[in-house]
């Protein structure tokens, strides 16, 4: 029989924008949902600031524990939250000739498995 566990724990996390890839790949075979590369639009974004990011958190979640063919297995789901803002100040960016800016707090959901690959 399996077990729940609850989770707590901290990060810290880092961020450099180092600049944009831009590719495309559009594949149909036709039908209903046919996509022709041609009616795209490119998005032209242009960024003033390389602005390096470091930042601190906690994560709260719910793990649990289980035998799959004879081997440990953990199911986790982990919601991470940052109470301080992602930037220091907003951070500026043109899309498509248009001014933007972002800023704000960054948080995420992740959820996962671990597999221990050596018995006890």
């Amino acid at each position: 029989m399996g077990e729940f566990r609850p989770l707590v724990g901290f990060y810290i996390s880092m961020n450099q924008y180092t600049g944009i890839v831009h590719g495309s790949s559009i594949s149909s075979r036709g039908g209903p949902n046919h996509i022709n590369e041609n009616d795209l639009f490119p998005v032209i974004l242009e960024v003033e600031q390389y602005p390096f990011m470091l930042y601190a958190g906690i994560n709260l979640g719910l793990s649990y524990s289980t035998k799959i063919a004879k081997r440990d297995v953990e199911f986790f789901g982990l919601f991470y939250f940052s109470p301080s803002n992602l930037f220091s100040s907003d951070f500026g960016y043109y899309a498509n000739f248009q001014q933007e800016t972002l800023n704000g707090k960054y948080h995420y959901f992740s959820l996962g498995m671990n597999l221990k690959l050596k018995r006890k």
